[in-house]
């Protein structure tokens, strides 16, 4: 249905070879003509936003809470709903950095925006990502002064009335959240007061699945831990539910139905994601628990 001419027939890429040329020539002469093409235009139901301010979610010095600002270079609506971000970087930057994912990727799950895809753009590659998969493949990747050649695959994915409705239906896990925010296998976490539904075992390991939520958004978490973290976690809970435990878990595999019972646990993030028939996870490691 969809007649709409591939963009930059004209344009000469070895400018891109040029130091002085940066990240804001990329995003005039490359994002922007990019996104027009598509049917994004300054306004209308099917527009691009430049540079809104966004409140930095996880920055706090001590205990001053200081209000950072953070700017996506694009944020693209479809009949009037937002359901993708777009960051530009240099030519000389990779849209592959890890420091530009998480970037990028807590725009995308930022409470104030909230979509699904995020693409980061550096004038020779085009790379589409969805917030649910695992590790960094994008979805979509093009080198941009190919562009013609694969503007079908472009558009199938990007166009204001497609974005949005394609994707593999993976639920969002709590340790992949982390690990594309950045945060470290050396990082300490800390989650008070987490209500525990059930607790597994299958040999001398032990599991809790707990629902979590972040800046609105609900993720599945995974603990995992073994008999040391499981002495301290029965010497905290309550004497029935301590006895309840042991009869339940006494043979494996096993499953224990807890009720009403929170603990804290000290965790930190592995660096294996796991996969099943229906998802990919990243189990968080339980170091502790502490009531």
């Amino acid at each position: 249905m969809c007649r709409m001419e591939a963009p930059l027939s004209g344009f000469d890429f070895s400018v891109l070879d040029d130091p002085e040329y940066k990240e804001d020539a990329v995003r005039e002469d490359i994002v922007a003509p990019l996104l027009r093409a598509l049917g994004y235009g300054p306004v209308g139901p099917d527009r691009m936003v430049r540079s809104r301010a966004l409140m930095h979610p996880y920055v706090s010095i001590g205990s001053i809470k200081r209000q950072i600002k953070i700017y996506p270079d694009y944020l693209l609506y479809a009949q009037n709903e937002l359901k993708w971000v777009l960051d530009a970087k240099s030519p000389r930057e990779s849209v592959d950095d890890p420091e530009h994912l998480s970037q990028t990727y807590t725009y995308a799950v930022h409470r104030d925006v909230r979509v699904d895809w995020y693409a980061l753009c550096n004038g020779r590659d085009l790379a589409v990502y969805h917030v649910a998969d695992m590790g960094s493949v994008p979805r979509l990747r093009v080198r941009v002064r190919d562009i013609a050649s694969c503007w079908n695959d472009v558009k199938s994915l990007l166009l204001p009335p497609v974005i949005g409705t394609l994707g593999k239906p993976f639920a969002k896990d709590f340790g992949i959240h982390l690990l594309k925010l950045g945060i470290d296998h050396s990082v300490k976490l800390i989650f008070p007061q987490v209500l525990v539904p059930l607790l597994g075992r299958q040999g001398d390991r032990y599991t809790i699945c707990v629902n979590t939520k972040t800046e609105a958004s609900e993720y599945a978490a995974c603990f995992d831990f073994g008999s040391d973290a499981y002495t301290q976690l029965l010497s905290i809970v309550s004497a029935p539910m301590r006895s309840q435990l042991e009869r339940a878990l006494e043979n494996e595999p096993a499953i224990a139905f807890l009720q009403s019972t929170y603990v804290g646990i000290r965790a930190k993030v592995t660096r294996q994601i796991l996969e099943n028939n229906n998802e990919h996870y990243l189990p968080l490691e339980a170091t502790g628990f502490f009531t």
